[in-house]
């Protein structure tokens, strides 16, 4: 029902960037060959860094409060009121999928203005601020919902780091490049993590977190 602009569109969004962590953490082994001299040895990443690169850019999150998730929350009652009223308003998916909060600045500009007003009734600056908390807290839950826990990326790059650091077969200048790629990729994929402190307070918070997350 709130597919063309509110939690379905963050929650969506949210589940592909903590997916594709979850891909990555799962499946990406440090880029070592067992053949130092296999053409693939210095080429192989783990993903696709153009791809990860553009999903970091595009994450927007912000230090979560009580106060801002109810907030959130009791808003989604007006956010739906406005749904009703702009029936035929459904945005293309290739301008959902764009980017995080790209949905909002493509919506016509009466049903943003509607949206703008409920947004500030209830506590937020403007819609961005409405988004972006919206989309801290799906980011929170979809983790949570896959198993997921912020710091685990970091301890699955600090183990692949060990692993080049004792491979024998690497020489010192093959060590210090693959290390400094495994940094960089771990690096570029924990902008994708939510917040610590997100994370806790959206678990504490489970209760009334999960009835907003129902995208039936």
């Amino acid at each position: 029902m709130l597919r063309h602009f509110t939690l379905a569109v963050l929650m969506s969004l949210t589940l592909v960037l903590s997916g594709q962590i979850a891909a990555a953490e799962d499946d990406a082994e440090p880029p070592v060959s067992q053949n130092e001299n296999d053409p693939a040895f210095t080429d192989k990443e783990p993903v696709d860094p153009v791809a990860i690169e553009k999903m970091a850019a595009d994450v927007r999150q912000v230090q979560l409060t009580e106060d801002m998730i109810n907030r959130f929350i009791v808003s989604l009652k007006g956010m739906r009121e406005v749904a009703k009223k702009f029936p035929n308003t459904k945005l293309p998916d290739s301008v959902i999928d764009e980017a995080p909060g790209s949905e909002l600045k493509h919506m016509p500009e009466d049903k943003r203005a509607a949206m703008t007003e409920v947004a500030t009734t209830n506590g937020f600056k403007d819609l961005d601020d409405w988004s972006v908390v919206g989309s801290s807290i799906a980011m929170s839950y979809a983790y949570a919902l896959q198993g997921k826990k912020p710091g685990e990326l970091a301890n699955t790059i600090s183990t692949h780091i060990s692993e080049v650091k004792d491979d024998p077969k690497l020489n010192t200048e093959q060590k210090e490049a693959q290390i400094a790629r495994l940094q960089e990729f771990g690096q570029k994929l924990g902008r994708l993590e939510p917040l610590p402190e997100n994370y806790a307070l959206v678990e504490q918070m489970k209760s009334k977190v999960e009835p907003i997350m129902n995208l039936e």
